[in-house]
């Protein structure tokens, strides 16, 4: 059996000055996510001096794929308590005869109760899931160091946001793309109705039933093609059916927003911003709901403390 333990030191002290907050764990709590074991650790009364000892056991000795699955949970512990652990460590190997048992806690706290059941869905997701997940959860921990870290990088961490919410966005109409084709079909009788209304009505035509049903195809692949092809169709259809409630028009501001830093634009991002604070909301609703099948309150870990 092989362990890979790495120590890790949130990097707060680097990140700013003045600070007030810390990991919001008791002493000696432990936990399991993403397959490596926690144990938190602090010493004195304040958050100075805060540590986690991560342990990660397999039955190879791959080192990469052992510091690629500790990276992959910090970066998800990060976005459950929506702080920049950073990357303050170092993954050391050691051979053992067996496994260890991590003794938990009887009783356990809220927060620990919380990531046990991330990790049970993480545990029945399949592969594919389990890659996207890693993949937005690195790109939310990005974001959240650079919100950290300062206002000028508000832009980037905007982009980051959005990104996870568009790319989230693409994989689920992936998933339910051909149940999405299936409902334009059996629902053709309702562009069909509006179109006999419409032509005759303000058009002053009236089609044979062939040439109806022709139109009624043409309007149905059209709009199937912009759902494929186009972003903002995807994350309404994705926000609708994980029932998030979302404004379209604020949605599209955002997505207006996006194209604008994308294209170089000279923007001012700020944290009160309505397409800021908008898609910050959303995008730790979508990750919550999409993966864990709850809104982001009732898996998160996060304390109340300012951002710097």
């Amino acid at each position: 059996m092989h362990e890979f333990r790495a120590v890790l030191h949130p990097e707060f002290e680097e990140l700013f000055d003045d600070w007030n907050f810390g990991i919001p764990f008791k002493t000696g709590a432990r936990f399991i996510l993403n397959e490596c074991e926690y144990e938190f650790y602090r010493e004195g009364r304040g958050h100075e001096f805060e540590i986690f000892v991560i342990r990660y056991y397999s039955e190879n000795d791959d080192l990469d794929n052992a510091k690629k699955h500790i990276r992959d949970s910090i970066n998800l512990l990060s976005f459950l308590l929506w702080l920049p652990l950073g990357t303050n460590y170092s993954v050391e190997h050691f051979l053992l005869v067996s496994k260890p048992a991590l003794k938990l806690e009887e009783t356990r706290t809220k927060k620990e109760i919380k990531i046990a059941y991330v990790e049970h869905e993480i545990s029945n997701s399949n592969n594919d899931k389990k890659h996207l997940l890693h993949d937005v959860t690195s790109m939310a921990s990005v974001a959240i160091r650079l919100i950290y870290m300062s206002e000028v990088l508000f832009d980037d961490a905007y982009m980051n946001m959005y990104k996870i919410v568009e790319r989230i966005s693409w994989y689920y109409f992936k998933e339910n793309k051909r149940g999405y084709k299936e409902v334009l079909i059996q629902n053709e009788n309702l562009i069909e109705k509006f179109l006999k209304h419409f032509t005759k009505d303000a058009m002053n035509i009236v089609y044979s039933d062939s040439k109806m049903r022709e139109l009624c195809k043409e309007i149905r692949s059209t709009l199937l093609k912009k759902v494929e092809e186009e972003s903002f169709p995807k994350i309404m259809f994705m926000l609708e059916k994980l029932n998030i409630s979302a404004d379209p028009n604020i949605i599209h501001e955002c997505l207006k927003l996006r194209n604008s830093i994308a294209h170089g634009n000279d923007v001012r991002v700020t944290e009160t911003g309505k397409e800021f604070s908008y898609i910050f909301r959303l995008m730790r609703e979508v990750v919550s709901k999409y993966f864990f099948g709850k809104s982001y309150a009732q898996i998160s870990c996060v304390s109340v403390h300012k951002r710097g």
